[in-house]
This record gives C-alpha cells, structure tokens and sequence, in this order.
C-alpha cells in the first residue's frame, strides 16, 4: 500500500519518457530547436526532467521509510515550479522582442523580414507552452509528494 504512489509517479514517468521519444522521432525536439532562438525550452526541459526525477526518489524514500526532510524537497519542487513558469515567459518576452525589431516602414523590407518575425513569434509561444506544460506536470508531482508526507505523517 505504501509504494501505491511510488508506482504512480513511475507509470506517469514511463508515460512522460514514452512521449519524449514520440516527440523525437516525429522531429517535434528539432522542430523547437529551429523556432526557439533563445533556447530556454532546452533549460526548461532540462530542468523538469531533473526535479521530475528528485521528486520520484523522495516519493521512494518516503514509501520505504528512507527519507528524512521531504519538506525541503517539497519547498524546492514548489519553488522550480514557478520558475519554469518564470522561464517560459521570460522567453515569451524575448520571443517578441527578437520578432518585433523585424519591424520596419518599408514594405518591401517587412516582406523580406517576414520569417525572422514568425521565427520570434513561434519562439515567444513554444517557450511559454514549454514553461507552462513543465510547470503544471511539476507541481502535480510536487502535490503527490505532499500528500505523500501527509499520509505518513497520518500514519
């Protein structure tokens, strides 16, 4: 009964690499390669997979009595959290930024511009999807640990 969400987190990190490897075989990692020009979705990815991985080994220790401050753990998943979020609109902010000084008055020169502009454009949303998605699946696992603490502690 104690390893129930151990086994969870396990399915939904066998299900999350699953996806992973989906996406690189369909070519969507090298898709965001080209269209994220600040690379933050990288950092991101990076990011959510180590925490990802640090918060399974905390819900193991609690599941087999080995670990002794899951709070702190819990506090960091918590705090990594907001900062994917922070990160993805940080490159939003970039995004814009890279598409917005395409802008000219010159029609012909907007025209000729035009792609630099979707490559900023496409950055500024793939990285805020990317800080979202990675926000969002690291809190459901920071939520999982908490009440993984609060059963034991229950018991």
């Amino acid at each position: 009964m104690k390893n129930t969400l151990f086994h969870k987190w396990l399915i939904g990190a066998s299900v999350g690499s699953l996806a992973l490897g989906a996406c690189i075989y369909a070519g969507v990692i090298q898709w965001i390669h080209r269209m994220d020009v600040t690379k933050i979705t990288f950092l991101i990815l990076i990011l959510f997979i180590w925490f990802s991985l640090r918060a399974g080994v905390c819900i193991y220790g609690l599941s087999t009595g080995r670990n002794g401050r899951p709070s702190a753990e819990i506090d960091t998943i918590w705090f990594v959290s907001d900062v994917l979020t922070s990160l993805g609109l940080l490159g939003t902010i970039i995004g814009l930024i890279y598409a917005l000084t395409t802008l000219s008055t010159d029609p012909a020169q907007v025209i000729a511009n035009m792609p630099k502009m979707i490559t900023g454009l496409s950055s500024a949303f793939v990285t805020t999807m990317g800080g979202l998605i990675g926000s969002i699946l690291l809190r459901v696992q920071g939520h999982a640990l908490d009440r993984s603490v609060r059963v034991q502690g229950d018991a």
